[in-house]
């Protein structure tokens, strides 16, 4: 079995598939037995789900979407890994006091192969240099992102079905070649 050799990222993106298909899987099955006569759908903000989850209603994941987005830093530059272009990426607030990257490319992915696609593509575009301790030492900082947005479906205390949409972020950092100055000849 090759997973014993899987790195953190790989095994990661294979998990978080299986058990989101898994529970979807598991979900359908549950919601075709059961006869919901009332749909009432609902978003609600991270808040609103933390309140409901004290509750003892059964939640049923009914859909999920995933994509992920590869930037590096370099020097003082943001640049995206999965684009060609490689032109700098401004950085802003966004209005909940979040920082974003204008301009970087954000990909679906339906699958762990599909995201590890595009990790396989962004590593080939880090900017890497050539050391006396290793010949493809990375320059820059690497950021991997998995986005998650899952719709759970409880049933309220009036008996209605709401849906829930509980977003998730995942971050993965790699950082620059840290060997030491002196022994690299850099």
């Amino acid at each position: 079995d090759g997973s014993d050799n899987m790195g953190l990222i790989p095994r990661f993106m294979n998990d978080i598939f299986v058990s989101l298909n898994q529970q979807k899987e598991k979900s359908c099955s549950m919601l075709s037995r059961s006869s919901l006569s009332t749909t009432h759908k609902e978003e609600k903000k991270d808040s609103d789900v933390k309140q409901n989850s004290g509750n003892n209603n059964k939640g049923y994941l009914i859909d999920f979407k995933a994509s992920a987005s590869f930037l590096e830093v370099y020097g003082e530059e943001i640049h995206d890994l999965l684009d060609d272009e490689r032109k700098p990426l401004p950085i802003r607030e966004d209005s909940s006091g979040g920082v974003v990257v204008v301009g970087l490319t954000t990909t679906s992915v339906t699958n762990a192969e599909d995201a590890l696609n595009l990790l396989h593509v962004g590593t080939l575009n880090r900017t890497t240099a050539a050391t006396l301790m290793n010949h493809t030492s990375s320059r820059s900082h690497a950021v991997f992102t998995v986005y998650l947005q899952q719709t759970t479906r409880l049933d309220n205390s009036a008996g209605e079905s709401v849906d829930v949409t509980t977003s998730s972020r995942f971050t993965f950092v790699d950082l620059a070649g840290s060997e030491r100055m002196k022994k690299t000849g850099a």
